[in-house]
């Protein structure tokens, strides 16, 4: 944008300078498996040419992705490693709005960085605009969360993973969402068992009548329900 009005040259020179250049990118992400698979985020790796896994202690993998869903925002990668130490995944279902919450991940690449909160609700939906990311079921949250702690583990107070931490509407606002560990679990068996995440579909949506009032002219003056 900023080189609207100069040569033509010019613009054409910055534009290869643009392609040629990497562009680097990090996130976080939980060892699910003492095999090496590990469950982050799809838009942490979704379409990087190259990416490697580093451990607190300095190690480093190479890594294959060996599975994406873009509807839930959940992928999987695998390292050639054994006898890794997995995180301790909780029941997300038990999970209410109140209790204590810790994110852990690399806000603007500071690795290993703990911020402490709550959950603050619990179902919230269509907070992606992507008309691809249908499944969306995350818990809101008040630890703070900045790019970089993408893909890594929301815990509770037992150290138990809860959910993913996915996405925050505005940088240091105290509103981030992440995934529920359950439902990311389900999808990552899947992920590492056959690649990608079969679901149905029945084209049939739910919504609170009370949404619609209009509606009650053609229920015969029914006006709760759904």
């Amino acid at each position: 944008r900023e080189s609207r009005g100069a040569p033509e040259d010019y613009r054409e020179w910055w534009r290869r300078q643009l392609e040629q250049s990497p562009i680097e990118g990090s996130g976080s992400g939980i060892v699910i498996r003492e095999d090496g698979y590990i469950l982050t985020n799809t838009h942490v790796v979704k379409g990087a040419d190259k990416i490697t896994v580093r451990f607190k202690d300095g190690r480093r993998y190479p890594t294959t992705i060996r599975g994406i869903d873009p509807q839930s925002e959940v992928a999987v990668v695998k390292i050639e490693a054994k006898s890794l130490v997995t995180a301790k995944i909780g029941d997300s279902s038990k999970t209410r709005v109140g209790e204590f919450a810790i994110a852990i991940g690399a806000p603007f690449e500071l690795d290993y960085s703990a911020t402490f909160g709550h959950i603050s609700a619990l179902g919230r939906s269509e907070i992606f605009s992507q008309a691809e990311m249908i499944d969306q079921n995350f818990f809101q949250t008040d630890a703070s969360i900045n790019p970089g702690n993408s893909g890594g583990p929301l815990i509770n107070i037992e150290g138990e993973v809860i959910g993913i931490n996915t996405i925050i509407r505005g940088i240091g606002t105290g509103v981030g969402f992440a995934i529920p560990s359950n439902f990311a679990m389900k999808v990552a068996e899947q992920l590492i068992e056959k690649g990608r995440y079969v679901r149905s579909w029945i084209g049939l949506e739910v919504t609170d009548f009370g949404e619609f009032p209009k509606m009650s002219d053609f229920t015969g003056g029914v006006s709760d329900g759904v």
